[in-house]
This record gives structure tokens, sequence and C-alpha cells, in this order.
């Protein structure tokens, strides 16, 4: 499962790289497009929005039906330092 995570972590990673190269290649344009613009940070948000929501769900199901009462207790003892 680690692996999985990994590679579509990677990938969006990628995804974001290209992403930042294509704007930053259109803003030393001569001429701007600011659709293009617009359109490429637009990608990047979408794919942090799946990691942020990635995250949640992954945290979710570690608390929800991984840990035990035990880990659970652990856990929010290392919140509170």
């Amino acid at each position: 499962m680690f692996t999985l995570f990994h590679k579509l972590w990677s990938h969006l990673k990628a995804e974001i790289d290209i992403a930042k190269l294509d704007m930053k290649a259109e803003l030393y344009n001569d001429t701007i497009d600011v659709a293009k613009i617009d359109a490429l940070l637009d990608k990047m948000t979408s794919i942090m929005n799946v990691k942020m929501k990635n995250i949640a769900a992954g945290y979710a199901k570690l608390k929800n039906d991984i840990l035990t009462k035990d880990q659970k207790d652990k856990l929010s003892d290392l919140y509170k330092k």
C-alpha cells in the first residue's frame, strides 16, 4: 500500500513541477497568455487539493480503522506536547 501512495504522490509532485516550469516559461515570454497562466494555476491548485484530501483520508483511516484505543491515546498525548 505504501508503494501505491508513494507512486501517487511522486506523480502528483511531478505534475506540479511541470506546471510550475510551464508557468515560469510563459512568464518569460514577451507577451504573456493570461488564460494559459490561469489554466496552469487551476491545474496546480487542483493537484494540491487532491493531495490534501488524500492526507485527510489517510489520517481518518488510520484513526478510524487501524489504531487501537491505546495507540489513539498515545497519539493524543503526542499532540499535546
